[in-house]
């Protein structure tokens, strides 16, 4: 068989002594969920938790108390989101229906630190917050924020106290917010230029924001 590209990877929460879960998506929209209690023996868990052929899996996120995944799969023709419960990591059940995107797909996922709300770094030029407090029936919250000022939003990350979001965008910026009352973020100063190319670059070769990591 033809190997297929793997564009996802998360750890979950622990398992046993020192052990973790892991989930990995690929191109061909196949999920699996992985033992590395033992890294250099890694184990699979299950069978694959999605099995779509026509979507690749974009983006994968665990709750912080790893009973949760989250799921963004891209296709020609459709897109989805969509939770997991992988509390048994074994036999992983779907929770609810997928998430209302309006037809955008989530390029990025991200749950709070107390696992409370959900962020999807949008390809509408949006991040949105979810309710993800009963996962069988995640509610957006709030107005949807608008990320950039062009190319979209390819990342989103919270703060390890969980009020501060931040959210990345191929524009080359990084803007903050206080969502410490989700149904009413607010914008926190002016977009950081963390992907300004040196001045003698052409504008036209913005750089693209991949990922955002909290020490």
């Amino acid at each position: 068989a033809t190997p297929s590209p793997v564009f996802a990877v998360a750890f979950g929460r622990p398992l046993g002594q020192g052990g973790y879960l892991m989930a990995t998506g690929s191109f061909t929209g196949t999920v699996r969920v992985w033992d590395v209690t033992a890294p250099g023996h890694a184990r699979l868990l299950s069978q694959p938790v999605v099995g779509n052929s026509t979507q690749a899996i974009a983006a994968l996120a665990f709750s912080p108390d790893g009973q949760t995944l989250a799921i963004s799969e891209h296709g020609d023709t459709a897109s989805s989101t969509r939770l997991w419960n992988v509390a048994d990591p074994a036999h992983p059940k779907p929770l609810g229906s997928p998430l209302r995107m309006n037809g955008a797909e989530a390029e990025a996922l991200a749950f709070s630190s107390v696992g409370q709300l959900l962020a999807t770094a949008d390809s509408d030029n949006t991040i949105r917050l979810w309710n993800v407090a009963d996962p069988a029936s995640a509610q957006s919250t709030g107005m949807p924020l608008t990320g950039t000022s062009r190319g979209g939003v390819s990342t989103v990350a919270f703060s390890p106290d969980g009020p501060l979001l931040a959210s990345g965008g191929f524009d080359g910026t990084v803007r903050l917010w206080n969502v410490g009352h989700p149904d009413a973020p607010v914008a926190l100063g002016r977009p950081l230029k963390a992907g300004t190319e040196p001045l003698d670059r052409s504008e036209e070769h913005t750089s693209e924001l991949q990922s955002l990591r909290h020490l």
